[in-house]
């Protein structure tokens, strides 16, 4: 009965080892251009899709969501690609790419508040009426939504989706990502000479310009 109790310990530790090597495997890895690629576009219109589908929740309207006019939310598909780029390093201290991440993307997401507002005059998203914002710009809750949005990508995320890119043949996705880049590129100019305003979508920048703590 020992020696039984023994194997089963031993087959259980071998086990929990083997898979912890696994997960290790999975994320630990480096990522080619051509997934970076494919995985800012996925990011972009996954946070697209989310954006819209919650605006319909909250308010009942089906709007296109995003600074842009085609189905992507660039921010997200950058914030993807950071985490990727800068904190695969971290990826053995959980801790840390949590708070890296919710540094990171506080300074994303304030920078590219303020940016839209300068070069628009015009606020894309208000965390106003939440506690612990920073000029209607970032907030608590939200900043700590992303971090743990960062920390699925790297660890769960990234690896699954690379794992499909690697399947497809690298002309294929050589001529995907150009064409992605291309329609992206024209979206980016047809955006900047055409911006994507109205109800919805942006807001007066006079109706939030304050800090709440």
């Amino acid at each position: 009965m020992a020696r039984d109790m023994v194997v089963r310990i031993s087959e259980g530790v071998r086990r929990q080892f083997a898979q912890e090597r696994y997960l290790e495997a999975e994320y630990d890895r480096a990522y080619s251009l051509t997934s970076l690629i494919l995985f800012f576009f996925s990011a972009s219109t996954v946070g697209w899709l989310w954006e819209v589908f919650l605006h319909v929740f909250m308010d009942g309207a089906l709007i296109n969501r995003g600074t842009t006019w085609g189905p992507w939310l660039p921010i997200y598909g950058v914030g993807g690609v950071m985490t990727l780029v800068l904190l695969r390093k971290f990826a053995d201290k959980p801790a840390h790419v949590f708070a890296f991440a919710y540094l990171g993307s506080g300074i994303l997401e304030y920078t590219t508040g303020w940016a839209l507002e300068q070069f628009r005059g015009v606020k894309y998203w208000d965390y106003s009426e939440s506690l612990f914002n920073i000029n209607g710009r970032v907030c608590l809750e939200v900043l700590a939504l992303f971090a743990v949005g960062a920390c699925f990508i790297l660890y769960i995320a990234a690896p699954a989706m690379d794992n499909l890119y690697r399947k497809i043949p690298q002309t294929a996705k050589v001529v995907l990502c150009v064409v992605l880049i291309t329609l992206f590129a024209a979206d980016l100019v047809f955006s900047a000479l055409y911006p994507k305003m109205g109800p919805g979508i942006t807001m007066d920048v006079s109706e939030t310009t304050k800090w709440i703590f």
